[in-house]
């Protein structure tokens, strides 16, 4: 039981870290078109 409950936390911290790095590309990206547009 503690063991599932220790994989599903790894699942959790693992999807998370997916998931924050994706939205940090989303923002650079969008910070680069944002800056591109600018003309800055």
């Amino acid at each position: 039981m503690v063991v599932q409950r220790f994989q599903n936390a790894k699942e959790w911290v693992y999807t998370g870290f997916m998931g924050c790095e994706k939205i940090k590309v989303f923002v650079k990206k969008l910070t680069e078109k944002v800056r591109g547009v600018g003309g800055q």
